[in-house]
């Protein structure tokens, strides 16, 4: 650029103008591009085409199989990062990452909100190649990712209406007889909540293997650990 500004006594001419704001305009569109691919917003999911899917549970309105991006994932583990959420064509959300809990590399959850929405959240738990997802809208929309087979997912809108009820009544409470005085218990903060998770190789099996069931049993430990946040509950659960 400076080139042609010490020369623009030649550009009387008009072939060198044209030579000069071509130039120029080439630079410019350059420049452009850059900070558009810079500002992009990494997506989650990459398009697969037809897959044969599992039986229709009646909970599932709508559904796809879709790949997932695991160098976007890896690309947002820092708070404040976005991630577009592209589950489906009419229902895409920018998710914003408030924490990160690292296992290792390849293992690590992700919990915060989807921009725009107050009360909304998203939580992601990643071990190895699986990924196991719960996305909640402030509509109170759920959608799920959860891993299939080969690196292939199955992404999910879910009614919630059609879950069955709760199967407890009144015939399963307990009448136990008073006692005279507690029994002394050692002192304890309840900072933390000690869970063991056992399976079997039946149900190893139908999550997708070790990895993917992995994935969800950290699924559950994050949102039950994000409702005792939002509660205000001190509490949290440990594996």
């Amino acid at each position: 650029f400076k080139i042609f500004c010490m020369r623009i006594r030649f550009f009387d001419r008009p072939g060198l103008w044209a030579l000069c704001l071509s130039v120029l305009g080439m630079i410019g569109s350059c420049v452009c591009v850059v900070a558009e691919t810079r500002s992009e917003i990494p997506r989650l999911l990459l398009d697969i085409g037809n897959v044969a899917l599992r039986e229709k549970s009646p909970t599932v309105l709508e559904r796809r199989a879709a790949l997932i991006d695991h160098k976007a994932l890896k690309q947002v583990r820092t708070n404040g990062a976005k991630l577009k959420l592209n589950l489906f064509p009419e229902t895409q959300f920018v998710a914003v990452v408030e924490q990160v809990l690292q296992r290792s590399d390849s293992s690590y959850t992700l919990t915060g909100y989807l921009e725009g929405e107050r009360d909304s959240s998203f939580v992601a738990a990643v071990q190895d190649n699986a990924v196991a997802m719960n996305v909640r809208s402030k509509d109170g929309e759920l959608l799920q990712v959860s891993y299939l087979q080969d690196g292939i997912h199955e992404v999910r809108k879910i009614d919630q209406s059609q879950f069955p009820p709760c199967a407890t009544g009144p015939e399963h409470s307990v009448n136990a007889e008073p006692v005279e005085q507690d029994p002394p218990v050692e002192s304890d903060t309840s900072s933390f909540i000690d869970v063991m998770v056992v399976y079997t190789e039946a149900a190893r099996t139908a999550a997708g293997g070790e990895s993917a069931i992995q994935s969800r049993i950290q699924l559950a430990l994050a949102e039950s650990n994000l409702a005792y946040e939002l509660s205000q509950v001190g509490a949290r659960l440990r594996l």
